[in-house]
């Protein structure tokens, strides 16, 4: 099932998050978070994605989680 462009933006306001940029080759869009979260957090973000059924794909990006554990985020 395609999802057109304001889905895919409510998707990513759902989580207070917005979309960067264009989608990979693969169609992978990378959704910034608007606030700096424990990992814990993003994690309960990531499954929350994974609920949507017009999600298909929801992993965290983890060079981001490694600077997020000495309370930085980029």
């Amino acid at each position: 099932e395609a999802v057109d462009a304001v889905s895919k933006q409510q998707i990513a306001g759902s989580v207070n998050g917005r979309l960067m940029g264009e989608p990979s080759p693969q169609g992978v869009y990378a959704v910034s978070l608007s606030q700096k979260l424990e990992e814990k957090e993003v994690l309960n973000i990531i499954q929350q994605l994974r609920k949507d059924r017009r999600v298909i794909f929801a992993e965290p990006a983890y060079a981001l989680l490694t600077g997020m554990d000495q309370g930085e985020m980029p």
